[in-house]
């Protein structure tokens, strides 16, 4: 396989996917979002970050899988998509697209990295992370005994190259 042909595949393909990412978020309206279209701007990050991934671009990695963890706190129903969300997203789209635009220079990747856009991504995702780490209260622990919910026990065990890899393991609890 012609590893340069295989890079052009991925930058056409993801100029596709952020394509598809804008058309969603300058078309719809945060009342009308369906599951489907958010399932299309998970997409977009997840594939976009995975398959940069392969080719070593950590930076488009590192940027895209925090946009892709807002996405998904919005496909899972913890997050709503609000005017200012939507405007991140198409602000983080633009980001995306500058990064591939440059993706052979890699002191300009990591420059970009030094983008307010990573914090104001982490600010939507925190509230989800603090609620994640508080007790249970008596009322969710009582739920299996109610027939709601089931416990698990699930063990992962990934290589230590995973996370340069562009994967994310958490990705696979969710």
């Amino acid at each position: 396989m012609n590893l340069d042909a295989a890079k052009q595949t991925f930058l056409e393909e993801a100029r596709e996917l952020l394509e598809d990412m804008e058309r969603i978020l300058l078309d719809v309206e945060a009342t009308d979002t369906t599951d489907e279209q958010l399932n299309a701007l998970f997409r977009a990050m997840h594939t976009i970050k995975g398959s940069a991934g392969l080719f070593g671009m950590d930076e488009i990695v590192h940027f895209t899988h925090e946009a892709e963890n807002v996405v998904d706190l919005l496909r899972g129903g913890h997050l709503a998509l609000s005017e200012d969300l939507s405007g991140l997203l198409l602000r983080c789209h633009d980001h995306v697209k500058a990064m591939l635009a440059v993706v052979d220079d890699k002191a300009m990747q990591q420059e970009m990295l030094k983008t307010s856009l990573l914090d104001e991504l982490r600010h939507y995702a925190q509230p989800t992370a603090a609620a994640a780490d508080e007790p249970a209260s008596s009322s969710q622990a009582s739920a299996p005994e109610q027939g709601g919910l089931r416990d698990w026990v699930m063990s992962l065990r990934f290589n230590e190259d995973v996370l340069r890899n562009g994967l994310d393991p958490s990705a696979f609890f969710r």
